[in-house]
């Protein structure tokens, strides 16, 4: 924090405060190669930096209040942003898709323009689909694909070309069945068609809230993610478990954090590590 700066790490599409209190011993007494982002506390831009980037809306609480101490209390360490109405969701939400609608355009025109680079016709793609454009997508990821690999936006095309392509989703649909049916929760961890069952139900919750997804549906992709959680913590697997708990603690389905969510969540917390233990 010397000279008033402050820095975050950079997460797909979320910020991770590492100053004052928010820096903690797992960021410092463990070697890590990641990037980071710095800027003075005060700047403006910063601000506008952070809503622009974080697509989940309590990352960007988190990191919003990083940049000062609560009004309330004076704590650094305190997500005061989180019960800032002007901050909320749905508002973060709006800011986030209107953005996303912007950039769209731009790299809309990049492309017609005639500058055809991997980076600018992947992150296109990915716009495309966030947007529900499946088939439009699909066609710059399989040009992509074509082009592969000689660098990170053409292999990642390759594999989002082929998942598109495949029956992946129709797949962990299938194998999921039996955790939609399955009612109270496991008392062993799952194993054998329980276990691809409670999987493909985890895999499902990841696909709607990946870094990708984009806005647009964020919260109705929230709680449906959180719901595949749930199916595949029932079954016994102790990674959906903690999932449906995390889902829980920062309430992305619900629109805020809450004691009765903190309650769940814990719940969820020491489901998945009895699972563990066994």
């Amino acid at each position: 924090e010397h000279g008033g700066y402050v820095c975050f790490l950079i997460g797909p599409e979320f910020l991770i405060p590492l100053s004052g209190s928010w820096l903690t011993g797992l960021y410092v007494r463990v070697s890590h190669t990641y990037n980071v982002l710095c800027a003075q506390r005060d700047d403006r831009v910063l601000q506008d930096v952070i809503r622009l980037y974080s697509i989940p809306p309590r990352a960007a609480q988190f990191s919003l209040a990083a940049l000062s101490s609560s009004p309330n209390t004076g704590s650094l360490s305190e997500c005061w942003a989180c019960l800032d109405p002007a901050w909320n969701d749905a508002a973060l939400r709006r800011d986030s898709s209107s953005a996303a609608q912007y950039f769209a355009a731009v790299y809309h025109h990049a492309i017609a323009a005639g500058w055809d680079l991997p980076h600018l016709r992947h992150t296109r793609a990915r716009q495309l689909r966030a947007a529900g454009d499946v088939s439009s997508a699909l066609l710059h990821f399989s040009r992509l694909s074509d082009e592969c690999c000689h660098e990170p936006a053409s292999f990642d095309g390759q594999r989002e070309a082929s998942f598109l392509k495949g029956d992946a989703i129709r797949s962990l649909l299938a194998y999921s069945v039996v955790a939609q049916k399955h009612g109270s929760a496991a008392r062993e961890p799952a194993e054998g068609m329980q276990y691809q069952a409670a999987y493909s139900s985890l895999l499902l919750g990841w696909q709607h809230t990946r870094p990708g997804s984009g806005a647009l549906f964020g919260e109705s992709h929230a709680c449906a993610a959180q719901t595949w959680y749930q199916h595949g913590a029932r079954l016994g697997l102790e990674d959906a478990a903690f999932y449906a708990g995390f889902a829980a603690h920062f309430g992305d389905c619900s629109g805020q954090m809450s004691l009765a969510g903190l309650q769940q969540a814990l719940l969820w917390y020491n489901y998945s590590a009895r699972l563990e233990q066994r």
